[in-house]
């Protein structure tokens, strides 16, 4: 690790003022020979225990960048959280609008669905009833065309028979004709001609 500059300093000014009060005052102990090599192994390890100090605190800097880096993705997970709860809460809101909704459609269907089969069955009882009507008229209609056709011929049987009775009555007038003047010619025997011509007469006509 490189060390920072405020790292660097703090330790510049921790051995400057070991060092000079080394070379001023030295503690009593071995011969003058020896101070040298004790001074140096006594700063250098204080420099280990500086350099040591600097890496335990530069091992709890990352981790509290690392602790650092998880509160703030909890917190941003946290708010995602509260940001889908929202969500989530919306979207509960849109599905019972839609719920709602597919219900009353469903039940409006349900009463479509019920008119259309009601309406349906309306509709083919008149066809039925249509239908039998226009049978009934076919019926009547064939029931009057036999009887047009059985008048007719009785029409021309009564025609046929007024015709032969038109004839009779005019063959009678001609016989009344003849006795009229027959009468004119014959007065004696006119009461008895009279009573032979109206009998024939009869006979011809009610015959």
């Amino acid at each position: 690790m490189v060390p920072t500059p405020h790292g660097s300093t703090l330790l510049d000014l921790f051995l400057k003022p070991c060092l000079e009060v080394w070379l001023e005052a030295p503690p009593p102990g071995p011969a003058p020979g020896e101070e040298p090599q004790a001074l140096k192994s006594q700063l250098l390890l204080v420099h280990s225990q500086l350099q040591y100090e600097r890496f335990k605190r530069q091992q709890h800097a990352i981790r509290n960048r690392r602790l650092l880096r998880r509160v703030i993705n909890v917190t941003a997970l946290e708010e995602q959280t509260v940001a889908m709860k929202g969500q989530l809460s919306v979207q509960d809101e849109e599905i019972r609008c839609l719920k709602s909704s597919l219900d009353e459609e469903q039940r409006r269907f349900t009463k479509l669905k019920q008119d259309a089969k009601t309406q349906s069955k309306h509709l083919h009882d008149q066809i039925q009833q249509l239908l039998q009507q226009q049978q009934d008229k076919q019926q009547e209609n064939q029931l009057l065309q036999s009887e047009l056709l059985e008048n007719r011929g009785r029409l021309k049987d009564l025609e046929a028979e007024l015709q032969r009775a038109n004839n009779k009555a005019n063959h009678a007038e001609h016989l009344l004709t003849q006795l009229s003047l027959k009468r004119q010619l014959d007065q004696p025997h006119q009461s008895l001609f009279l009573v032979e011509t109206i009998i024939t007469t009869c006979q011809i006509i009610y015959h």
